[in-house]
């Protein structure tokens, strides 16, 4: 903290304020286990941080005290270099979570509290089950030196599954990517999710391999539980049909509630362009995707989809535009901005 002092730079004032409006909608809450956590809910390291995240949430001290436990561990150095992403907040915005990359409300009281909550569970979270999966990597004999590739697979799996996921060339610039994109980063990290190399290439790390397996086939069970579950409580039927944006919700009335950690919007998407159909979650009919007047296409599809993963502020430029939302709403300029 001391040396972080001496430097006199302050973050740009004009990404500070294009990142504020998410941090806002971001903040007065515990979100970060069923949002970036969620693909580690099926591990113990999960719910070991869970009373990590409420000391952080209610003092600077409790969380400047889980910061300093990740920086003194022996393990620290060597994750860092294999790339795990342990973020901080400060001036530097992208050492920030891509949630709060804005520091103009720091001093507000909950909104201060919500971002140490997330910061401290993520990155607690991420060590923990870094340290466990080396661990067992060197069980297994493999190499787990300072600067190995293991460790380099190991890191990023860990990323992966906590919305983490390194943005290549564009990681000293993820504040301005932020300004565009709500989550830039955990939408890299759903794609890395998504991809089958990660799980079956055999110059990926066997333990990392195996982690990232339990992480999939946990969480989805978690999720899967959790619909029925609901539906035996009182809950409509789940939609099972990947097609329908209702796939992996609850639904409760004329509500939906996201249980995938927001991974199910993905699934719908490709089995979309793969089938070449949509379902409606109104009527329930089947219809064929096309290039007609009226009808939506491929690019269509793609094209609403990038449109609800725009930033706030992104999303409100959008919106004047065209004077409707993201879902079709009329709005004028001053209800946008509202």
């Amino acid at each position: 903290d001391y040396v972080n002092s001496l430097n006199p730079k302050r973050a740009n004032i004009a990404t500070n304020l294009a990142n504020l409006p998410r941090t806002m909608m971001a903040s007065l809450d515990l979100s970060a286990p069923l949002n970036q956590g969620f693909g580690m809910a099926s591990r113990k390291e999960f719910y070991k941080n869970l009373g990590s995240m409420l000391k952080a949430f209610s003092s600077e001290g409790r969380f400047r005290d889980i910061q300093a436990e990740i920086l003194t561990r022996p393990s620290y150095k060597a994750a860092r270099k294999a790339g795990l992403r342990i973020t901080d907040l400060g001036e530097k915005l992208e050492n920030r979570e891509e949630v709060f990359m804005s520091n103009l409300v720091d001093k507000i009281p909950g909104v201060a509290g919500s971002q140490r909550a997330y910061t401290g569970f993520l990155n607690k979270l991420r060590m923990d089950v870094y340290d466990d999966l080396v661990r067992k990597a060197g069980i297994a004999g493999e190499d787990v030196g300072a600067g190995s590739k293991v460790l380099e697979d190991i890191a990023n799996i860990v990323n992966n599954f906590t919305g983490g996921a390194k943005v290549g060339k564009l990681e000293q610039g993820s504040p301005a990517l932020n300004a565009l994109l709500f989550s830039p980063r955990k939408i890299k990290s759903t794609l890395e999710i998504l991809n089958p190399v990660n799980y079956v290439s055999p110059s990926i790390s066997p333990t990392a391999r195996k982690a990232a397996i339990r992480n999939l086939l946990g969480s989805t069970l978690i999720a899967t539980t959790v619909i029925k579950l609901s539906r035996m409580l009182g809950g409509e039927e789940s939609e099972v049909d990947p097609r329908s944006a209702d796939f992996g919700k609850v639904k409760i009335g004329d509500t939906r509630v996201d249980v995938s950690g927001g991974n199910a919007s993905y699934l719908t998407l490709i089995s979309r362009l793969w089938t070449g159909e949509t379902k409606s979650t109104t009527s329930g009919a089947i219809t064929p995707l096309g290039t007609g007047f009226g009808q939506t296409s491929r690019l269509g599809l793609v094209g609403q989809f990038g449109r609800n993963k725009l930033s706030p502020l992104a999303s409100l430029v959008a919106d004047i535009f065209q004077g409707e939302n993201a879902i079709g709403e009329k709005k004028t300029p001053t209800q946008s901005v509202i």
